[in-house]
């Protein structure tokens, strides 16, 4: 499943774990139409429930900036299903231009996952 179509290489950066093991550590920075062609492909891949259990928790995933901060369960995500996850997740942040949130970050995110 790809959660994003995207069509650069993200960054790869190999860290160590606590215990010696590698970790692999991947960054994809989009922005322009590529980021609003990503952020489409990720909507159109979440289920109906899974919208709005993003909409429910958007006081706590909203920051003070208008950021918006996902995480997605790896394992589930390379399986091929999308479901938040905590732990061993892949981390999305969604930044657009101030003048996009014009009446308020949450507002402006809930009609992004109610469009569909």
């Amino acid at each position: 499943m790809s959660l994003f179509s995207a069509s650069r290489t993200p960054e790869l950066e190999r860290l160590e774990g606590h215990f010696g093991n590698e970790i692999l550590k991947a960054r994809l920075h989009l922005t322009g139409e590529e980021a609003v062609k990503a952020f489409n492909s990720m909507t159109a891949s979440m289920s109906k429930g899974l919208k709005k259990q993003v909409v429910d928790g958007l006081g706590e995933s909203v920051d003070e900036h208008s950021a918006l901060f996902l995480r997605f369960d790896k394992q589930r995500v390379v399986s091929g299903s999308l479901t938040l996850g905590v732990g061993d997740s892949i981390r999305v942040k969604v930044k657009p231009r101030i003048y996009l949130v014009k009446g308020g970050a949450i507002g402006f995110y809930s009609q992004l996952f109610e469009a569909d």
